[in-house]
C-alpha cells in the first residue's frame, strides 16, 4: 500500500486510502497513536490483513493518515515543538478535503486530538470511535513530580512512572513497548515484540508532555458541548494504563457533554484479555465485529435519515 502526501498548515501527513468493492456506506479515518507509525491498521502483528482493508471488505472507505509531518516510515519534518493542537488542526484540514463527514477512529494519545476536532468541527464528523483514548485535562489528574532537572522531568502516571524530555524529542523503547503497549495483554503474542519495535517512532516532547498532562498542560473544554455526537469507546480487560473504570470516566465525561456514548469494556468471552494494542492483537477481527456492529447500527440508520 503507498501512502500520499497532504500538505496541512501544520505539517506534512501522508495517507493511505482502501476502498471497498461496492459504493462505500460511509468513510473511516483512522488515527495511530503515541509512538508507533499508522502500521497497526494495515496488519495485525501476526501479518494478517489489518482493520483498515477489513473495513473495506465491509463496505467502508477506510483513510489512514499519519499525524502531521510526520511521514509513513516514521520520519518527522524537524519541527520538534509541534502541539497537540497542531496535530488536530492538520487533520482537520485533511478530513476538509476529503469532502465528505467521516467515522474519526481515535486510539490513545489520539483521543485528544479526536476531542479537539470533535468540539472544533462536529460538521466534520459522523461519530467518533475512541479506543483506550487519552483523558481530557478536564478529568485527568496533574501527576506528582518526582524528580527534575534543567532537561528532563520524571512523573508518576496511573500506574507507570514517566521520563520525559522537556524539549526536542522522546523516542520509545522496549520498556515503552513491554509496559504500556503489551502490558499484561493476553492476545498480545509475546515472541512478536521485535516485530512492534520496529513500528515505534519518536514523537515531539511537547506532545508527551501535554498527554501526561504535566503542569496541567492537556487539553481542556469547560462548558463546550458535544450535543448528540455518536461515540463508541472501547478498553481492553488487560490494559495495564487503562483501567477501565478510568475510561469509563472518559465516557461519562462525554455523556456530560451532550454525547450519544455507548461504552464497551471488552471483559467478556472472546473480547477479554486484550492490552493496549487492540487492532494488532489476536482476536482483533472480534473486536473489529464490534465496532462494525456499531456503524450499523448507530451511524448507518442517521445517515439514512439523512438522506
Amino acid at each position: 500500500m503507498s501512502f500520499t502526501p497532504f500538505h496541512s498548515t501544520t505539517g506534512v501527513l501522508e495517507f493511505a486510502t482502501y476502498e471497498p468493492n461496492e459504493t462505500p456506506k460511509a468513510a473511516v479515518v483512522l488515527v495511530h497513536g503515541r509512538g508507533v507509525r499508522p502500521d497497526g491498521w494495515i496488519h495485525t502483528i501476526d501479518g494478517e490483513p489489518g482493520w483498515a482493508p477489513r473495513l473495506a471488505e465491509a463496505g467502508y472507505r477506510a483513510v489512514v493518515p499519519t499525524w502531521p509531518g510526520l511521514s509513513a516510515g516514521g520520519r518527522w519534518d524537524g519541527a520538534s515543538n509541534r502541539s497537540g493542537g497542531d496535530v488536530a488542526q492538520g487533520l482537520i484540514e485533511f478530513i476538509e478535503r476529503l469532502d465528505q463527514p467521516v467515522v474519526l477512529m481515535v486510539h490513545s494519545m489520539a483521543g485528544a486530538f479526536g476531542y479537539r476536532i470533535a468540539f472544533d468541527r462536529p460538521d466534520l464528523l459522523l461519530g467518533l470511535v475512541a479506543l483506550a483514548p487519552a483523558p481530557p485535562g478536564d478529568i485527568q489528574p496533574v501527576p506528582d513530580v518526582i524528580g527534575e532537572d534543567e532537561n528532563r522531568v520524571t512523573v508518576q502516571g496511573h500506574p507507570l512512572v514517566w521520563e520525559l524530555p522537556k524539549s526536542g524529542w522522546w523516542t520509545p523503547g522496549l520498556d515503552f513497548v513491554e509496559t504500556k503497549l503489551v502490558g499484561a495483554s493476553e492476545r498480545f503474542p509475546p515472541e512478536r515484540i521485535p516485530d512492534l519495535r520496529e513500528q515505534l517512532v519518536s514523537i515531539p516532547a511537547r506532545l508527551l508532555l501535554e498527554r501526561q498532562n504535566v503542569n496541567g498542560a492537556q487539553v481542556r473544554f469547560g462548558d463546550r458541548r458535544l450535543p448528540g455526537t455518536p461515540v463508541l469507546l472501547l478498553v481492553g480487560s488487560h490494559d495495564t494504563d487503562h483501567p477501565v473504570d478510568a475510561d469509563r470516566a472518559v465516557a461519562r465525561w462525554l455523556e456530560d457533554r451532550g454525547a450519544q456514548v455507548e461504552f464497551r469494556p471488552l471483559v467478556d468471552g472472546p473480547l477479554r484479555g486484550n492490552g493496549h494494542m487492540l487492532m494488532l492483537e489476536s482476536n482483533s477481527d472480534a473486536v473489529l465485529t464490534v465496532i462494525l456492529r456499531w456503524l450499523a447500527d448507530t451511524i448507518l440508520p442517521a445517515r439514512l435519515d439523512v438522506g
